[in-house]
């Protein structure tokens, strides 16, 4: 009961903080406040319950600061600019650390994100000039938007201006009036945090004004019915988050400006892909994911904000003292959240598409290893007799030691090769053939160490597939990892036709930097569509590419 008065207590500072934070153009009435603030007592309840902290404060000391370059910063960020007075001083020394102990990293994006959080809790101004000097415009326009935050921030570099950030970005505009990192259609997510970047010049220069006017009206036509965001066709809550971020960066109230209410608000496209427990996943019919999560926080934050989020206007101590909580009125937090009672996250038919040994029916093979266990247990007990080793207790162990093995291999996942991939279907209605190749040379170039790094960077090697009518990059794919034997682990929707792929031969998303993962070209170009839903032609061909930067480092 302690601990849960604590938690509660610590929910009911920032709730009442945010209750006073007021929105610089336009406020949110009376029930959309109520709307954001229980949907962030939930998720803060659900985060301090994974952290096993009591409070906020317990929080940033442990598990933000355990995280501190890794997975902590856009949290961090989020509670620097809650107004709220925290001390940042535990995280900010292991930040440090970090930032030093990746030396020549070719991340760029990733250091510069490093360099943010930094200043936001009163790093090294000198550190973080180096870091800005080193790396903006680096690595494609992620490196860029990072670096124009810093320069926002008055942090000075000896290569650019703010001014020479901005024209760069705004160079890189697509046709359609938003950014990508790659392709020539514009892409929600980085659309959205292009504009956050942005934000601090819209009112001082007239083309950032007309840029951002129209890459708000290309969000707006880029909003699902239900009010949800997808990326790459694919819909998630991490998208509509940035939205939200990018529209109060504006001022703009994201939750009631008539562009963005289709059938429904950001908020209620959001609200799709909450869990119970208060977390977020960020598929339809994934689970929790951490990520999610964290950008639903800060997004609602940034939505009482209502100024751009990543400016840090007021000086923060070097040691700040933690907020006096004994003094503040105790805030009940709903059982459930109301908003998402009229919400049912099955209405979409949504699929596991996961190739991996957890999808598959129990192996033929585990009553063979069973039976060879037992008759190795027998001959054994045979052998002591014959020897006149009688001692009950030899027999005892023998026989204890089998039922352990046996044990343990029915709760193993094992499988026959052909059980573990599935058999491949014979083909009707064949159109044609295409090509496919599964590489990540770009790891190999960077000197990226992993057993699962083969010394040529080639997964699968160029290799000729029949098409039948019909068939996606993803089948193919499926069908080139069923053939060769190599792992793949991919989230699928919609019978396949939204297809996300987290990881090929046991190199996963994350693995190698906040921005790697892989990256999937047809005839030479990065489609601004999942796999699932690129329909292939006769003659296509495709190459999967492990990339460090979202597909900029493979330019």
């Amino acid at each position: 009961m302690r601990n849960k008065s604590k938690v509660i207590r610590f929910l009911s500072i920032l709730m009442i903080l945010f209750t006073l934070v007021s929105p610089i153009t336009v406020s949110a009435d009376e029930n959309t406040a109520d709307r954001t603030e229980s949907l962030l007592g939930g998720i803060l309840a659900y985060i301090l319950k994974e952290a096993n902290a009591d409070n906020i404060q317990e929080w940033i000391d442990g598990a933000l600061t355990e995280g501190a370059g890794a997975s902590s910063e856009f949290c961090i960020i989020a509670l620097r600019q809650s107004g709220e007075a925290y001390d940042f001083s535990h995280y900010r020394d292991a930040l440090s650390a970090a930032i030093a102990s990746k030396g020549d990293s070719k991340d760029a994006s990733s250091m510069l994100k490093l360099a943010l959080a930094y200043l936001a809790v009163g790093g090294d101004s000198a550190a973080i000039t180096a870091l800005l000097d080193k790396y903006a415009g680096e690595l494609g326009i992620m490196s860029w938007v990072f670096a124009l935050h810093l320069l926002n921030n008055g942090i000075e570099s000896t290569k650019y201006t703010a001014d020479d950030v901005i024209d760069s970005l705004l160079d890189m505009r697509l046709s359609d009036g938003g950014w990508a990192l790659t392709g020539q259609y514009s892409d929600v997510d980085i659309t959205s945090m292009t504009i956050q970047a942005l934000a601090p010049s819209y009112d001082r220069r007239e083309d950032v004004k007309n840029a951002v006017d129209e890459a708000v009206a290309h969000l707006s036509s880029m909003q699902l019915t239900n009010g949800s965001f997808q990326s790459y066709g694919t819909p998630n809550p991490e998208s509509s988050a940035q939205v939200i971020v990018a529209l109060s960066s504006l001022g703009i109230d994201a939750l009631a400006d008539t562009r963005f209410i289709k059938d429904g608000d950001i908020l209620d496209g959001m609200l799709q892909f909450k869990l119970e427990d208060g977390s977020f996943k960020h598929l339809l019919d994934g689970g929790s994911n951490a990520m999610a999560t964290q950008q639903a926080f800060y997004a609602m934050i940034a939505y009482r904000y209502q100024k751009p989020f990543y400016i840090f206007d007021t000086p923060i101590a070097p040691e700040t003292a933690a907020p006096d909580t004994e003094a503040q009125t105790e805030y009940i937090l709903p059982e459930t959240d109301a908003v998402t009672e009229s919400i049912d996250s099955n209405d979409s038919e949504t699929q596991a598409g996961n190739i991996t040994p957890s999808d598959k029916k129990s192996s033929a093979l585990k009553p063979i290893i069973c039976a060879v266990v037992a008759g190795g247990a027998l001959i054994l007990c045979i052998i002591f007799f014959v020897l006149n080793k009688r001692n009950p207790k030899n027999f005892i162990i023998i026989l204890l030691s089998a039922a352990v093995l046996i044990l343990l291999v029915s709760s193993l996942d094992i499988s026959l090769p052909e059980e573990y991939y599935g058999e491949i279907e014979k083909k009707e209605n064949i159109i044609g053939s295409v090509t496919i190749s599964i590489f990540c040379k770009r790891l190999v170039e960077l000197g990226e160490s992993s057993e699962h790094i083969p010394a040529d960077g080639m997964l699968v090697d160029t290799c000729e597939f029949d098409l039948a009518e019909g068939e996606s990059a993803y089948d193919i794919t499926v069908e080139a990892a069923r053939k060769f034997g190599i792992q793949i682990d991919a989230e699928t929707a919609n019978d396949y036709e939204m297809a996300y792929v987290r990881g090929i031969g046991y190199l996963y998303e994350l693995d190698f930097g906040s921005l790697s993962g892989w990256i999937y070209h047809v005839n030479g170009e990065a489609p601004s569509v999942s796999c699932g839903e690129y329909m292939l032609k006769d003659g296509d061909v495709i190459e999967w590419h492990y990339s460090t930067d979202l597909g900029n480092d493979l330019k």
